[in-house]
């Protein structure tokens, strides 16, 4: 069982046209932890109510009046919109037949349950899902299952004491790489010798400052480095600063003097908010 996983985070679609199946489908999302469920009584309402929705994962009956769930699955398809293209949709059907099992395969279905389920089975079924898709996985993981060991982190500071504190810091997450940049020039160069999946970076340094080196970074044509997640760690807290900073896309900005569960916590939201980042540093799951 992935008790690290956070259920509640999940949104999910049920087209089912038995109120009573639709009932005790729901219960069991519920007990398992996922809190919003929205419901459909066939393949025509789905497609209305997965734009309201915006599910996570679906599941569908087979066999309903108006458009069954191959139908429904054909124009969802075709119609959907872009951030639904990693929507996944299970079959949760009485039809157990072979002929059936064949033809959700041929529509790339991630999994045919036969009624009635368990929660296991649904839960197990949900699991699946999560361990094979790194963007929902980081959205829904808390304790994230990462390994630090494979952190690669620059850390880029024109001060000595501030570049050795947040490396013994780091240091209490796992065995991080670090590598170091006492200004925005020389940490350019550094990235392209280094390859951070992670980079902690002053504002004000001389010759090149933080917000400067940030421009460079996302101008790179280094594969794999122009979108690494950047956290600013500075004493400087003026608005002005601040927006800039989210105007260049950083994944957190910390106020010195920081702390370890603070630092910890921006860069979980950086793991979260980067799939690729995740993807490297997840640890397996049993």
């Amino acid at each position: 069982m992935a008790s690290n996983i956070d259920y509640s985070r999940l949104n999910i679609l049920l087209i089912e046209d038995e109120s009573y199946t639709r009932v005790i489908t729901r219960r069991i999302l519920n007990q398992i932890g996922v809190r919003e469920v929205a419901e459909a009584r066939d393949g025509v309402e789905g497609l209305g109510e997965i734009m309201r929705a915006r599910p996570d994962i679906i599941f569908c009956d087979v066999n309903m009046a108006f458009m069954d769930g191959f139908q429904f699955l054909e124009q969802f398809r075709t119609v959907t919109s872009a951030d639904l293209d990693r929507t996944w949709a299970v079959m949760l059907t009485a039809d157990g037949g072979y002929e059936n099992r064949l033809k959700a395969q041929e529509h790339s279905v991630a999994g045919y349950l036969v009624k009635p389920v368990s929660l296991n089975q649904i839960r197990e079924q949900i699991d699946a899902i999560i361990a094979n898709d790194a963007e929902l996985a980081a959205r829904v993981h808390h304790g994230l299952p990462v390994d630090y060991g494979k952190m690669r982190v620059l850390i880029v500071d024109d001060e000595e004491i501030v570049r050795q504190t947040l490396k013994k810091m780091l240091g209490q997450f796992g065995a991080v790489t670090t590598a170091e940049a006492t200004d925005g020039m020389k940490a350019l160069m550094e990235v392209a010798k280094f390859k951070p999946n992670l980079i902690l970076c002053d504002v004000h340094m001389k010759p090149l400052g933080g917000l400067q080196f940030l421009e460079g970074l996302r101008k790179l044509n280094v594969k794999g480095i122009e979108d690494t997640p950047v956290i600013m760690i500075t004493g400087d807290s003026n608005a002005d600063t601040v927006k800039e900073a989210q105007q260049l896309k950083v994944s957190g900005y910390l106020i010195k003097p920081t702390t370890t569960k603070d630092l910890k916590a921006r860069i979980e939201h950086a793991i979260r908010s980067t799939p690729r980042l995740f993807a490297a540093l997840r640890k397996p799951t049993m």
